[in-house]
């Protein structure tokens, strides 16, 4: 071959390769847009505000539950309505709300599961063991809220309405409820409560270094032919101005300690207008020394918000 021919050659390969070079750019080039779009922020959806916690909450119809849980939460905290509860302790057709647990199950159906760790806001003064009668406070739907993790509602009080709120994490959760008027608001801590069978329970109160105080114990139940037996520690956010509990004869008193089937805690705080009083409460399968554990892990310093 010449000279000449392969000077040519070279110079038809390098324009053919420049060629399909150009090509393969351009076409390319879409395509690689195409694969990594600009994010819109405006256009993300949030999924979980899509969701509706009180789908299926009334009478017998899916038997689920409003108040606040996490995914495969051990602690669910949720109202438990009066004089009906359906199986899940919320019935929406009910009006009155006695107070807020914080074991129960979704669609269980039966008699529910749970039920468990009864938490009653309260401006009621108890001389002798709180009747249950007692724990009802009427509500309007208008007046409540749940989204995935929270629920809130306003309980209605001759002293003005007291705003119950509560959110979870996996193994811990808040309760917090606003006073509106100063006075002594007290948190009923009820343990004789069950959905099916109160089989025992314990209870153990420390008063800590700042004032507030600290419960722990266990509660044994039972639920669709199986005993069951959970661990608790619980620590108020705000001093208390008195703690009592009561035992199996009712009377309410200085004790620390109370064992058996109808036990409990009555904690007392002086509350100014609007003030902000919860639980910090931790579940365990373990012991209540690991619910203690779990409290300090999970939950921290970490604000209900």
């Amino acid at each position: 071959m010449s000279s000449s021919h392969q000077t040519r050659r070279r110079a038809l390969g390098a324009l053919a390769s420049t060629t399909v070079a150009a090509f393969l750019v351009g076409a390319l080039a879409p395509i690689a847009a195409s694969a990594a779009p600009a994010v819109d922020a405006a256009a993300v959806t949030s999924f979980t505000d899509e969701v509706n916690p009180f789908i299926s909450t009334e009478d017998d119809f899916g038997q689920d539950l409003p108040g606040a849980t996490a995914p495969n939460s051990i602690i669910k905290i949720n109202p438990m309505t009066t004089p009906g509860r359906s199986h899940s302790g919320y019935d929406y057709a009910e009006t009155r709300i006695a107070g807020f647990t914080h074991t129960d199950l979704d669609g269980v159906g039966g008699s529910g599961g749970g039920g468990d760790l009864l938490v009653v806001p309260t401006y009621n003064t108890y001389t002798a063991r709180p009747t249950t009668d007692s724990y009802a406070k009427p509500y309007s739907h208008s007046a409540e809220e749940a989204t995935p993790g929270y629920y809130g509602v306003d309980l209605t009080t001759s002293n003005g309405a007291i705003k119950a709120e509560a959110t979870t994490d996996v193994r811990t959760g808040q309760d917090r409820f606003t006073f509106p008027k100063a006075g002594t608001g007290s948190l009923v801590v009820d343990l004789r409560n069950n959905f099916t069978q109160r089989n025992g329970a314990t209870l153990d109160v420390k008063k800590l270094a700042d004032g507030r105080a600290a419960l722990s114990g266990t509660f044994l139940g039972f639920f669709n032919g199986y005993n069951y037996q959970m661990y608790y520690y619980v620590e108020t956010t705000a001093a208390t101005s008195n703690v009592r509990t009561w035992g199996s004869s009712g009377a309410l008193g200085s004790s620390a300690t109370q064992d058996g089937t109808d036990i409990g805690a009555v904690l007392d705080f002086a509350v100014t207008d609007g003030q902000k009083v919860g639980l910090k409460v931790a579940i365990s399968p373990i012991s209540a020394a690991q619910a203690k554990i779990d409290l300090g892990a999970e939950m921290g310093d970490r604000s209900f918000e």
